[in-house]
């Protein structure tokens, strides 16, 4: 749903935007004009694509735990993606280089190290030994690709395989991720859906007779099984409903749902264009800064872009502690750095190869390393992430970029 802030925001980047075209402005401030309305565009056509994605993946019955796998994961993604993809064809491959890098950076020690000062992140061991040892597991794989100076079409093929197997590998765990991660919740908080039913169709429930619980419950069985009419698990689970009361309902339920089919499928395809847009004016507002400070690509990436591309992360994983799903923080976060690696590194590298700078292979990915460790160490302490930890990845992240200014001057 497009709200008033939604709109307000892409007004302002469109303003961005058309200032930098028909004003009379520095080079600096055009670049910044454009690079600021690319990441408008950008975030909130992402934020519209994974709303209207999930909501058109329940109408047409996908589960929860599907839809919570593969959209939410790689929604939070899709800025790096769109950016990767825009820098491959516009021949700029080292934004992505950055990009990608910088941006594992960001989401362990920033967007980890400012979670944890709001509240304290709590880490299930499941996750950890599951998710933390793949994403070491191909930080070090990735690492080793680059030992010839680039990625090759090839080594990007390998990357997008080892995402593949990864969500493969990640079905096997359905049956205990379904219930510790409670999609249903998260995307109603931290995505700020609207219900599934308004006011109008709750004070028609209430005319059938239908208390506040057994709504609830017949709104749960129907999720749980993607609205499969008649089947007996749904007439099982809502105990006390007649089944022609329990049949007239579900078909208003379905038919409401399918009246948002059309409306959702509009919002989807305008993300879609929204994220061309974005991507395409992030990048030439990053090529730009780049070539006007006169420092490589790839350092602007590391930096600026990778900052920017890693914000909805950094919104989700503030969102998410404060309505109380720090559990599902540290999983945005390794989810999101094995896609940065795999899909969006592996995509671009497919389209173009791509050159590694050798200040990446000898300091930045060692550091990106580096820090995925600690983590682990942290996380090893005592299955949750305090403040004070989260103070030591501000400290090294302010030592990243101070390193990082040092090498371009």
């Amino acid at each position: 749903m497009i709200n008033t802030s939604s709109t307000l925001s892409l007004i302002a980047g469109i303003i961005l935007i058309l200032f930098s075209a028909f004003l009379n402005l520095s080079d600096i401030l055009s670049a910044l004009f454009i690079f600021a309305g690319g990441f408008i565009f950008l975030s909130r056509g992402s934020d519209f694509f994974v709303e209207s994605a999930a909501r058109i993946s329940r109408t047409l019955g996908v589960s929860d735990f599907v839809i919570g796998l593969t959209i939410i994961a790689v929604g939070t993604s899709l800025p790096e993606l769109l950016t990767g993809i825009a820098s491959s064809l516009t021949e700029n491959p080292g934004i992505i280089e950055g990009t990608v890098i910088g941006s594992n950076i960001v989401n362990i020690t920033l967007i980890l190290g400012l979670t944890s000062i709001f509240s304290l992140i709590l880490i299930k061991k499941d996750i950890f030994y599951r998710d933390c040892y793949i994403l070491i597991g191909i930080s070090f794989i990735f690492y080793w690709f680059t030992f010839d100076g680039a990625i090759t079409n090839i080594e990007g093929l390998i990357l997008i395989l080892f995402f593949i197997f990864y969500v493969g590998f990640l079905f096997r765990f359905k049956p205990h991720m379904s219930v510790f991660y409670n999609f249903e919740e998260y995307l109603d908080f931290v995505y700020r859906f609207d219900t599934l039913v308004d006011i109008a169709t709750y004070r028609r429930i209430l005319k059938k007779g239908l208390d506040f619980n057994t709504h609830k419950r017949l709104v749960k069985a129907g999720m749980d099984i993607g609205w499969k009419l008649g089947t007996i698990p749904i007439i099982l689970a809502v105990k006390g409903l007649d089944k022609h009361t329990y049949v007239s309902l579900v078909d208003f339920y379905k038919e409401r749902l399918k009246k948002g089919l059309l409306g959702d499928s509009i919002i989807f395809f305008v993300s879609c264009f929204l994220i061309y847009l974005g991507a395409k004016y992030f990048v030439e507002g990053a090529v730009r800064i780049a070539d006007i400070l006169n420092v490589d690509q790839a350092i602007v990436g590391l930096t600026v872009v990778s900052i920017g591309t890693s914000l909805p992360e950094l919104v989700i994983s503030i969102k998410s502690v404060r309505k109380g799903f720090s559990n599902m923080v540290l999983g945005n976060v390794i989810g999101s750095n094995i896609a940065n690696i795999t899909i969006v590194m592996g995509t671009s590298a497919l389209l173009v190869p791509i050159r590694i700078m050798d200040v990446n292979r000898l300091y930045v990915i060692p550091f990106m390393i580096f820090i995925t460790f600690l983590l682990l160490a942290f996380i090893r302490s005592g299955w949750h992430i305090r403040k004070i930890e989260g103070i030591v990845f501000l400290i090294f992240y302010l030592g990243f970029l101070a390193g990082m200014i040092g090498i371009a001057r």
